[in-house]
């Protein structure tokens, strides 16, 4: 399968790019009549190099002037290799050293160094620049790597060329670029009779012609209409591919230079970035704590207050952490890099990754619940992130995908490690929805358990507790999926059992309360001894033979009511199950002799009138034992049309 990568040529001012790229390509990259007038790149220019059948190479040709130095950023923000260029006759320069540290910070991981203009020089001068440029690269992505020469009289030997980059294309790994779509826009255009389209390199997943994208910081939505890459057309492409999109319906206006085109969602936008900085080597001046800087991620440009961790100022060479602080939200991807330089004038100050995206301002009083997750990040140790992580998120499961979105480290290593501390028990694994800590999850539960408890000691007769009650008197944030798995464990253990949507100790675990099943007995025995007449509490309340609060007999009631002990009737009195299967027998035998009940003759049947009657009577059409038919109540016949005998 054909992969695509990225070439930045860079190095100082009027030292041989855009002629080595035209001498490579046969495309001259100063496109613009500004950049022929003044003999010098102002944009980054790009050119196809089809030189092997199995690698779309595109060489970026960035500016070499200070004065440009925004838009070299730009076009280094993310080459896979480098061709750093160095005349002759000027050797190491300022632009040099920047574009050197630039590629490292952005992340480059190889290339070659042409040595141009030889022609202009004796032998010994070569030589010289040749030692000169081993001390720069030493310690650097270039150290040790092939020192190529080339001039306008003695044009590069393409085959050397070629070989050189073969092998350094063989080291590099195969990125699969995953995760989803997103490439910062380098070019905005408008072409008659097709309309915008924005060009740049996919940093990350894939695009196809008819995908549904995002415009990022605006959040426009946008629609792939078609693609080209350099000049030819395709229907997708992959990371590490240079294209240019048709966004049909979005106008020139509403896109810029720097904006991110992205799968829908996938990047939120924050205005705190906690990083990882490193100041470069060279004499620059000193970062303070507080300074406004220029940030660049990708081909944005913001301005940015640094907050430094634990510092008052970072040095020349020196690294730290540092959280930035931007008027407007930046939409990157965790572990993107970054380059920062001095906002009243270019010069690259230092670089390095973006680590977390945060709400929470750093303050001092944070440093060390902060700090460490941010060192292991920078290390990129997966299980010290997924420690702190899982300690952090005591009340809600964690998947890989929710570590990986959090850290912005790959899913498959995060998975393998998820795996393996479920696999040891260290986790409990909820299927489809994450995991949490063993010792967080039973402390959850010891705590439901309490709560019930608790409940059940300040009133014996309480029915239980509905899981939004249990909720609430856990730490706020607790997962509902969670909270389920919870409830379902201590049901499934024995633990609780559930009825009528509460949940309550179940009998083995409930405290046996000699009061409680003596106020049981007496309200069973007095119940029973007001005999068929619907009673009300305080009726039951004078009948007690024992002294009981009335606020403790309504619980009491409320409790046999529960376990159908006692019955309610709709206007609030209660009956035995034993006084109303007597009723239902007088009613049963009045009927199938006389033919039907009518209230006339409760005073005659059950020796009390119309009042006390009428809730009985609905009730036992409520639960299907007698049925209304006018005036008249009849037995409810089955379903052969025999009467119900019940």
């Amino acid at each position: 399968m054909r992969h695509y990568l990225t070439i930045g040529v860079a190095g100082h001012v009027d030292h041989g790019k855009t002629t080595l790229v035209k001498h490579l390509t046969g495309i001259d990259t100063d496109r613009n009549p500004e950049e022929k007038r003044r003999g010098l790149s102002i944009e980054a220019g790009i050119a196809a190099w089809s030189v092997f059948a199995d690698v779309g190479l595109a060489l970026v040709d960035v500016p070499g002037h200070v004065d440009f130095l925004k838009n070299a950023i730009r076009g280094l923000h993310r080459v896979d290799l480098a061709l750093l260029v160095v005349a002759a006759d000027d050797g190491v320069m300022p632009q040099t050293r920047e574009h050197l540290d630039i590629l490292q910070y952005f992340g480059t991981r190889g290339g070659l160094v042409v040595l141009s203009k030889t022609d202009l020089v004796d032998p010994e001068t070569v030589e010289i620049a040749k030692l000169e440029l081993e001390d720069l690269l030493e310690g650097t992505f270039l150290a040790g790597k092939p020192m190529l020469s080339f001039s306008n009289r003695q044009p590069p030997d393409i085959d050397i060329i070629t070989h050189a980059l073969r092998e350094e294309i063989a080291r590099l790994p195969r990125d699969s670029h995953p995760g989803p779509f997103r490439l910062w826009i380098d070019q905005v255009r408008q072409l008659a009779g097709i309309g915008t389209v924005v060009s740049g390199t996919v940093a990350g997943g894939g695009v196809h012609e008819g995908q549904e994208l995002e415009i990022l910081p605006a959040g426009i939505p946008a629609r792939v209409r078609s693609m080209e890459c350099h000049g030819g057309r395709v229907t997708s492409a992959v990371g590490g591919q240079r294209v240019g999109i048709n966004l049909p319906k979005i106008p020139l206006a509403a896109i810029a230079r720097g904006m991110l085109l992205a799968s829908p969602g996938a990047h939120p936008g924050s205005r705190l970035y906690n990083a990882a900085l490193r100041m470069r080597s060279a004499p620059q001046g000193v970062l303070k704590h507080g300074q406004r800087v220029k940030l660049y991620v990708g081909t944005a440009v913001h301005q940015a207050t640094t907050h430094l961790m634990g510092r008052v100022h970072l040095r020349a060479g020196q690294k730290g952490l540092v959280q930035f602080r931007l008027a407007e939200p930046l939409n990157a991807a965790l572990g993107e890099a970054f380059v920062i330089a001095l906002l009243n004038r270019n010069q690259v100050l230092g670089g390095g990754i973006l680590l977390e995206r945060t709400r929470q301002k750093y303050r001092p009083a944070k440093h060390d619940a902060v700090v460490p997750f941010l060192e292991a990040l920078e290390a990129r140790d997966i299980p010290a992130c997924a420690d702190v992580l899982l300690q952090k998120n005591a009340h809600r499961l964690l998947s890989a995908q929710d570590l990986a979105d959090a850290t912005g480290l790959p899913g498959g290593p995060l998975e393998a490690e998820v795996n393996a501390r479920v696999h040891r028990g260290d986790l409990v694994y909820v299927k489809g929805h994450g995991a949490i800590r063993k010792d967080h999850y039973d402390r959850h539960r010891d705590v439901i358990l309490a709560n019930v408890a608790s409940a059940l000691e300040q009133d014996p007769f309480h029915r239980g507790l509905a899981a939004a009650e249990i909720k609430d008197g856990l730490p706020p944030g607790m997962d509902p999926v969670l909270l389920g798995s919870l409830l379902a464990d201590l049901v499934r253990s024995g633990k609780l059992e559930k009825s009528d949507g509460h949940y309550r100790l179940t009998a083995s675990l409930a405290v046996s309360d000699a009061r409680r099943t003596h106020l049981l007995d007496h309200a069973l025995a007095a119940a029973e001894g007001i005999g068929l007449c619907p009673f009300s509490e305080a009726t039951l309340l004078r009948a007690c033979t024992v002294a009981i609060a009335k606020a403790e007999l309504q619980k009491v009631l409320s409790y046999l009511v529960r376990q159908q002990k006692m019955i309610r009737l709709n206007n609030g009195r209660f009956l035995t199950p034993a006084a109303l299967e007597t009723i239902k027998a007088r009613i049963r035998h009045q009927i199938r002799h006389q033919g039907g009940l009518r209230l006339a003759d409760s005073k005659g049947l059950l020796g009390y009138g119309r009042m006390g009657a009428v809730p009985v009577f609905e009730y036992l059409d409520q639960v299907g034992f007698t049925i209304r038919q006018g005036n008249e109540r009849v037995l409810k016949e089955k379903t052969n049309g025999e009467p119900a005998v019940l």
